[in-house]
């Protein structure tokens, strides 16, 4: 896979990345990623007030208005920064996502299918928090 590739410094020579480091580059993109493009009404419905079962062509519009780098990002984005090392970086764009944007990531997890996700990156956000709490003490 193109991921053992780039783990291994012996097969991938200046390419190698090291796993800390590719999760802290990817926690920092999604959610930059996710701070840049998230937006009210992702999908420019004309009634907000129709459940998404109600919408005929919601699987078209979210092909056309969300691409796939963001819908991996709103996925995802929680599952890099659980793994890893504390970084004040980090923490200054998570208070940026939390803040600004949460709910438009809701509104695509919603327009997915996906709402499951969300109790899990907030767990995981706030387990990592927790452990900038602790390292603190």
């Amino acid at each position: 896979s193109v991921r053992e590739f780039l783990l291994d410094e012996n097969r991938s020579g200046d390419y190698a990345i090291e796993l800390l480091d590719g999760h802290r580059i990817m926690s920092l993109g999604t959610m930059k990623l996710m701070i840049e493009r998230l937006h009210f009404n992702m999908c420019n419905l004309e009634d907000s007030h129709l459940l998404n079962w109600e919408v005929e062509d919601l699987d078209e519009r979210v092909k056309k208005d969300i691409a796939e780098e963001l819908l991996y990002a709103c996925l995802n984005w929680d599952l890099h920064i659980s793994s890893m090392e504390v970084q004040g970086t980090v923490v200054k764009i998570l208070r940026e996502f939390c803040w600004t944007v949460s709910l438009y990531w809701i509104e695509v997890l919603s327009l997915l299918g996906g709402m499951n996700v969300a109790p899990r990156s907030m767990n995981n956000a706030l387990q990592w928090m927790e452990d900038i709490k602790v390292s603190k003490i």
